[in-house]
């Protein structure tokens, strides 16, 4: 008796079908990697627009209160940036410092107490003056050739611009009788020596503005001896920053201490003056690169008493959110117009 033959799939059959479903696959996973990037991109794009939003608004809060009879100290520096696990391209990158004088209402980061009284009473510090600082901190050491320096033998450190920070510091003037010493706190991974105090203690702008010369030469002078001493840049170890530090950074940080201010990091600040206008009416400003003594790429601090037409600020962000391996980076311009005051 001869056994009944059951149908089935023939060997080629089961190929094409196979080859299918491996084009099928391939097409869904290529849908997924696309949505998912698109995701990314997305939150990149607004982690930057609120880190921009953020940087513009305190920059706007600021200077309504400018305090022009006070000066306005700036510094400029450049510099020469290895770009990226090897790759013998180099960038430039500008370190601007910028301090002004301004009314508002501020206060202390923190409670202060008498360190001498063993059961101090503390209190923030409130002030309706203070000098404002904007730095671009955390600038790599081309000479540290340690395992965590932006040396050759770690060349990740210029991949992750969350290792350097905005930083805006404020020392508040205030004539209150009996505060404490502010000097007994600095911030995790500043130096005492070099941190600015949170306030001055029975100080005020009108004292600030009686040491300026009144001889214009001698004023000139002085004044721009003082925008070297006012711009100079804290040092800060930015691998030892932890959430107390986080008030003094306006962008970037180093996640894993935690000191994070908006998330992101930034790769570049550079402060520049309207410097009147080529004969089209397009805006010259001033310091560009090229107008940096290319001895160490810097510019003499310099200070403004009556230059205040407008105020560009350059920066460029980057997102903590990573796309296709690499942070976002977006370049923005902001200016700060006097013109109509």
């Amino acid at each position: 008796m001869k056994a009944e033959m059951k149908k089935g799939f023939t060997i080629a059959e089961l190929m094409v079908a196979v080859a299918i479903m491996a084009v099928a696959l391939t097409a869904m996973s290529w849908v997924f990697k696309i949505s998912i990037d698109a995701q990314r991109m997305s939150a990149a794009t607004s982690e930057i627009a609120r880190n921009y939003r953020a940087i513009t608004d305190q920059l706007n809060s600021d200077f309504t209160g400018l305090r022009k009879d006070c000066g306005l100290f700036t510094g400029s520096y450049v510099y020469t940036d290895i770009l990226k696990k090897g790759r013998p391209e180099t960038i430039e990158v500008r370190a601007d410092s910028i301090v002004f004088f301004v009314n508002g209402n501020f206060q202390t980061t923190r409670q202060y107490g008498d360190p001498c009284d063993p059961n101090p009473k503390t209190k923030t510090i409130c002030g309706n003056e203070a000098k404002i600082l904007y730095t671009f901190s955390g600038l790599p050491d081309p000479n540290d050739i340690s395992e965590n320096g932006p040396g050759p033998s770690n060349p990740d450190f210029y991949d992750d611009r969350a290792k350097q920070v905005l930083l805006r510091i404020q020392t508040i003037y205030t004539m209150e009788d009996g505060l404490p010493d502010p000097c007994d706190f600095v911030p995790s991974g500043f130096i005492k020596a070099s941190f600015p105090k949170e306030y001055n203690r029975g100080a005020s702008l009108m004292g600030w503005i009686k040491t300026i010369p009144s001889n214009a030469s001698a004023r000139e002078t002085w004044l721009d001896n003082k925008a070297g001493e006012l711009t100079s840049r804290p040092p800060i170890n930015l691998l030892n920053l932890k959430p107390e530090t986080a008030p003094y950074i306006l962008c970037g940080g180093v996640e894993n201490g935690n000191a994070h201010r908006l998330g992101g990091g930034i790769a570049n600040f550079a402060i520049k003056f309207e410097d009147g206008f080529e004969p089209n009416g397009v805006i010259k400003w001033w310091p560009e690169n090229k107008d940096l003594d290319s001895n160490g790429k810097k510019v003499t601090p310099k200070a403004y008493t009556d230059r205040y037409r407008m105020i560009k600020f350059e920066f460029t962000l980057c997102s903590k959110t990573k796309v296709n391996g690499l942070p976002l980076k977006k370049s923005f311009s902001h200016i700060i117009d006097f013109r109509d005051e």
